[in-house]
């Protein structure tokens, strides 16, 4: 079964249950239910309540089935967050917060929050130094600092999160890096990386013909590759490299502003738009 789909069945399976619960007892009200069927629907709804049990506590995951659900995950990140001052409140409250902004993915274990999460995310977690926090003891609103490491792999299982929490240990207590707020590491490649970096140059290498084609016959492939940021991204750091030889021909110039003009008008990403101007500036120079 598809790991992503795995819990949103359980939760609609849940509220299938609930919602025949109550219509059992309106027929209950209105009419008899013969004792087999009856019968019958209450061990659908124990086996349910068996389920709902041995997945969630409070509203989230259990730990152990946290990992039985990273058994499935592909094309993911495995998380783990860590912060200041643990208290259980502040914990429960870190791992609903997680929940609710990101899946149902987050389960904890010893005061330590973990997580599975995809490539869209990626970008929001970075920004998550600090989250608001109420602290009901003092009735007072603070903020509590996140630390998050995200761990790519080939696959994933209890061995795989056994060394990731080990590097995690380990990168936390190295004064280097202890007071970073995001880490990115490679338990395929055993090193630290930037995974943006990476799919860039992977994409690079996919296309790595367009260094051997001609400004045309890329202003043509462009136009089909224009939504693949990664080659536009690969594409733009090429006319950087190339700049001055470009500007030797007022033929390829001109190929140039068509390009940078396209990208332009079809691209809502500011950092590329940006590149662009950067570029067309140099061009004028």
């Amino acid at each position: 079964m598809d790991r992503k789909i795995l819990l949103d069945r359980i939760k609609l399976l849940e509220n299938e249950i609930k919602n025949k619960q109550n219509l059992i007892n309106e027929f209950q009200k209105v009419c008899k239910i013969p004792e087999n069927k009856k019968q019958e629907i209450l061990k659908i709804i124990e086996k349910q309540n068996k389920i709902n049990e041995f997945f969630f506590e409070n509203g989230i995951l259990k730990f152990d089935a946290f990992l039985k659900i990273l058994n499935f995950l592909e094309n993911g990140y495995l998380l783990l967050i860590d912060y200041k001052n643990k208290t259980d409140l502040k914990t429960k409250y870190i791992l609903s917060f997680f929940t609710k902004k990101f899946s149902s993915y987050f389960s904890k274990d010893n005061d330590y929050i973990y997580g599975i999460v995809y490539e869209n995310e990626l970008k929001e977690i970075k920004k998550l130094n600090k989250i608001s926090y109420f602290n009901p003891i003092n009735d007072e609103f603070d903020e509590i600092e996140i630390y998050n490491i995200i761990f790519e792999s080939n696959s994933y299982n209890s061995e795989t999160l056994y060394k990731a929490k080990k590097i995690f240990f380990e990168y936390r207590l190295r004064p280097s890096f202890k007071n970073k707020h995001y880490i990115e590491y490679s338990l395929s490649k055993n090193k630290l990386i930037d995974f943006e970096q990476e799919k860039l140059n992977k994409e690079k290498e996919k296309f790595h013909f367009i260094y051997d084609e001609t400004y045309p016959n890329l202003e043509i492939k462009l136009k089909k590759e224009i939504n693949n940021i990664p080659f536009v991204l690969a594409l733009l750091e090429r006319i950087d490299k190339e700049i001055d030889q470009i500007k030797n021909s007022r033929g390829t110039v001109n190929v140039i502003v068509r390009i940078l003009n396209y990208i332009d008008l079809h691209t809502k990403e500011n950092g590329i738009k940006e590149v662009v101007q950067y570029l067309r500036k140099k061009l004028k120079e």
